[in-house]
């Protein structure tokens, strides 16, 4: 690995910053912590997605109520928080665009006119405010048909509406989640690139040794997956230790283990405590959305994480994933984005 991530430069790898905002203080502190990540001459492009009031009231049961009416508010507040979002760019001295999506002339669902947004645009990074349980956060943990983070072939930033940007030039403290996976490697070596002057950068490999009653294991079988965990673990923070010389030069840097409590935890609510602990101002993780045979992935884990971070978070896909997904996405899509080549 000869790259070398300059330490005055955060968001070096990324380019096409595309966000999706609602009328929420959770795109709010989004736009604030991406202005914070932007550099001179990035490309920023902010979108609303209406939603099909129809499909609203349908889903809510809802009768008596004026269409009309109620596409209106919709339409008012969506442009109102394109408007506010763009303003917080735009006094921090960045060109932007920005778009209405309007679902009840273009169909299909939220998850696919992002996916189809960033594709057509050629995002590299996709940022979204997260209420979580409500709002944006649907979108990546799949209350909506097909979650964005499993559409889109870019890196997802989610940003919780709990958490207040106090960002200066970029991340400082960035936690690394690995598991050793494709995905965990492709995450680390795009959070790197994150790191603003004097950061500090730490990953770990979590061992998963809580015991749960709906386990019928024997105890030396767990013994011997534990093992088995840490073995995996030391292969991964060897990588890691690898990419943080090659790419990291002069940067802090710590990498270890971290355990899940023996009873009432989980590997999710053990990576956002640290988070919190440190505290980190971005968690890095991958997602590949896959279960393995034995320990855990991130990829099971990742959406558990975005429900409860209190820490922005960076989804990453591996590489062969994106590939895949593209060609997937790519079927799905084709329809929406005809039609807005052809408005």
């Amino acid at each position: 690995m000869n790259q070398q991530v300059s330490s005055n430069s955060p968001l070096a790898r990324f380019s096409r910053l595309l966000l999706c905002v609602d009328s929420s203080i959770a795109s709010i502190h989004a736009a604030n912590y991406a202005c914070q990540l932007s550099v001179t001459g990035i490309q920023v492009r902010v979108v609303s997605v209406l939603e099909n009031p129809r499909a609203i009231l349908s889903a809510h049961s809802a009768t008596g109520l004026n269409i009309a009416a109620f596409s209106d508010e919709l339409r008012e507040s969506a442009n109102v928080a394109l408007s506010d979002v763009r303003r917080i760019f735009e006094d921090h001295g960045l060109t932007v665009e920005g778009e209405l999506i309007d679902l009840a002339k273009y169909g299909g669902d939220v998850s696919h006119a992002l996916a189809s947004e960033a594709q057509r645009w050629n995002a590299d990074l996709l940022v979204l405010g997260a209420r979580q349980h409500h709002g944006l956060l649907r979108w990546v943990e799949g209350a909506v048909s097909g979650p964005v983070s499993k559409l889109v072939k870019c890196p997802v930033l989610v940003v919780p509406e709990s958490y207040e940007p106090r960002l200066q030039h970029g991340p400082t403290k960035i936690l690394f989640a690995i598991d050793g996976s494709p995905a965990s490697h492709q995450a680390l070596l795009t959070g790197v690139t994150l790191a603003a002057k004097g950061a500090s950068l730490r990953a770990l490999f979590v061992l998963d040794r809580t015991i749960r009653f709906t386990d019928m294991v024997p105890v030396d079988v767990r013994e011997e997956a534990l093992a088995d965990q840490r073995q995996q673990g030391k292969r991964a923070l060897a990588t890691v230790a690898e990419v943080f010389r090659s790419l990291a030069p002069g940067i802090s840097t710590d990498s270890g283990f971290l355990h899940t409590k023996r009873s009432g935890d989980d590997v999710a609510h053990t990576i956002v405590r640290e988070a919190i602990r440190w505290p980190a101002d971005l968690l890095v993780m991958g997602t590949h959305g896959r279960r393995g045979v034995a320990g855990w992935v991130l990829g099971s884990v990742s959406s558990r994480v975005a429900r409860i971070t209190a820490t922005p978070l960076l989804l990453v896909r591996a590489a062969a994933d994106q590939t895949q997904n593209h060609e997937e996405t790519e079927t799905s899509t084709v329809k929406i984005r005809s039609l807005w080549n052809q408005s």
